[in-house]
């Protein structure tokens, strides 16, 4: 399937920001089942993106701005996806399962939730 992508927000700020700093997730990856075929990223000021990765290897845009009342960021492309069965394969994991399962003081199990557990 062949899916053409636009997408566009644009932020205001009132009053005027003295400066940003915009970290873009908008750029997605090819693997076995999805092909970037095209894919841009545009800003309403003159500014350069810079390109990094995350610690997740997603690719990322940096914009740093100095004054500015408002801001549009539009995205546009073309991504041919292929069936896989709903298993990704060719995708960049660079940690383990057990990275994303492990307890956290934000993710462990609070009294009121083993109580809705064990209902169930």
């Amino acid at each position: 399937m062949r899916l053409r992508i636009a997408h566009s927000t644009t932020y205001r700020y009132v009053p005027a920001a003295t400066g940003i700093t915009q970290i873009l997730r908008m750029t997605p990856g090819s693997h076995d089942g999805q092909y970037v075929a095209e894919w841009q990223i545009d800003v309403s000021t003159d500014s350069r993106l810079h390109v990094r990765q995350d610690a997740f290897g997603n690719v990322t845009h940096v914009l740093t701005e100095g004054a500015i009342a408002d801001l549009t960021v539009t995205v546009e492309g073309l991504i041919e996806t292929h069936d896989t069965g709903g298993v990704l394969r060719g995708t960049d994991e660079r940690f383990p399962p057990s990275f994303f399962l492990r307890t956290t003081p934000l993710t462990g199990v609070n009294a009121a939730m083993e109580a809705f557990s064990r209902e169930l």
